[in-house]
């Protein structure tokens, strides 16, 4: 769960917790009934949908601009309700066993509700 409050963001992992890799993600954005689905169950169990940079990278490389989008907009639907995954090994390894909650320092820019793909 993301939450911006005077301190800084807030980061928070909120049971339970879905991850889908890329294949599934894209497949669930290109049908609006599991796309419909996936937001309610989420929004019923108060729960988070795990997104890693590794997710993000390789929608940033897809040439369909079309699925970028529908991944934006379910994405979008889900906010706040997101928690970022640590895919480097060595640094989740490090963080077994602490608390799976991190504070961010305050960000100068203007926060955003929502998430842009960027276009090269």
């Amino acid at each position: 769960m993301l939450e911006l409050n005077p301190g800084g963001l807030f980061v928070r992992l909120v049971r339970p917790v879905i991850y889908l890799d890329h294949f599934g993600l894209r497949r669930i954005t290109e049908d609006d009934h599991l796309a419909n689905r996936l937001v309610d169950a989420l929004q019923i169990s108060s729960g988070s949908l795990a997104l890693s940079w590794l997710n993000l990278g390789e929608y940033a490389t897809v040439t369909d601009r079309d699925q970028r989008l529908l991944a934006e907009k379910l994405i979008n639907r889900i906010l706040p309700a997101v928690f970022p995954l640590d895919v480097a090994p060595f640094d989740v390894h490090l963080s077994i066993g602490k608390p799976t909650v991190w504070i961010l320092p305050n960000i100068s820019a203007p926060s955003r509700q929502s998430w842009h793909w960027i276009e090269h």
